[in-house]
């Protein structure tokens, strides 16, 4: 599989606030959505601040086909992402493996796929929303397509998130169990010893639920679960009932992942959850 992954880690590259850094990805993706040739299906998602009315999280999704003969549209989209990654603070292309996902984060506790079919080409570009003055937040561009026959099919996808730096120094941890039932906790670094076991535990899963939205292996969980095995020794009778019941139904939960299949990963996250369960 090639892969190829441009991370630029100086903000000062980024577009000017009055601009937007992915104008060209967007043209081209509205180029394509609205072109007569394409059969397209949406979806589309959006969550508001109750407070403030601004945007928290987004997911807009396309499905398309386009005829073979029409694959300019699809060119001139990779094109704009080149011409747009050096705005981008993460720029990732290749083709997608058989094993695993490509996907971006949509929300707290949720993602959307990039591509729904292996074998497919892939690009995708993360820009810092810079409306928001403390640049928390970020849009994901996505495009995957394949060739079918005579057509060519695909997906585009448009989210906006939290920043993965913003998810891990949060001290406000949102997570939905197995049984969809959202639990919020926040902490404070100032408070005591308990709520500090807490907040080590929960940055790690902040890191794992990354690794997660943007389809990792095993391979690539395993030194965090190795973290979440060290901290899990460290519970002891400080750690309030609820913290452990809440860090137990976590690490169920993620027994029965993709990204957690294997048979080293098991033992750790087990294990993990029987020192926090002592």
């Amino acid at each position: 599989m090639r892969h190829f992954l441009f991370s630029l880690l100086c903000l000062a590259l980024i577009a000017p606030a009055s601009a937007i850094a992915q104008t060209n990805v967007k043209k081209a993706f509205d180029k394509l959505i609205e072109s007569k040739y394409a059969e397209i299906s949406e979806s589309h998602k959006r969550e508001n601040d109750p407070q403030t009315g601004e945007m928290e999280s987004m997911a807009d999704i396309y499905n398309f086909t386009i005829p073979a003969d029409k694959k300019d549209l699809i060119k001139g989209i990779e094109k704009a992402f080149k011409q747009d990654s050096e705005k981008a603070y993460g720029y990732y292309s290749g083709i997608k493996a058989k094993k695993g996902d490509v996907s971006v984060a949509s929300g707290p506790n949720s993602s959307v796929e990039i591509v729904n079919r292996h074998n497919s080409d892939y690009t995708y570009a993360l820009f810092i929303d810079m409306k928001k003055p403390d640049h928390n937040y970020r849009y994901a561009y996505g495009l995957s397509y394949y060739r079918d026959g005579r057509n060519i099919s695909g997906r585009l996808v448009v989210t906006y998130a939290t920043t993965l730096k913003y998810r891990q120094n949060t001290n406000s941890y949102s997570y939905s169990n197995s049984n969809n039932n959202s639990v919020t906790i926040r902490t404070n670094h100032r408070q005591n010893h308990k709520s500090k076991w807490f907040d080590q535990f929960m940055s790690k899963v902040t890191g794992l639920e990354f690794i997660e939205n943007e389809g990792g292996s095993s391979a690539m969980v395993l030194p965090l679960v190795k973290d979440i095995y060290t901290i899990s020794e460290n519970c002891d009778s400080k750690v309030t009932a609820r913290e452990r019941e809440m860090a137990v139904s976590i690490l169920t939960d993620k027994l029965s992942h993709k990204s957690y299949k294997s048979t080293t990963v098991q033992k750790l996250l087990k294990a993990s959850i029987d020192n926090i369960k002592k």
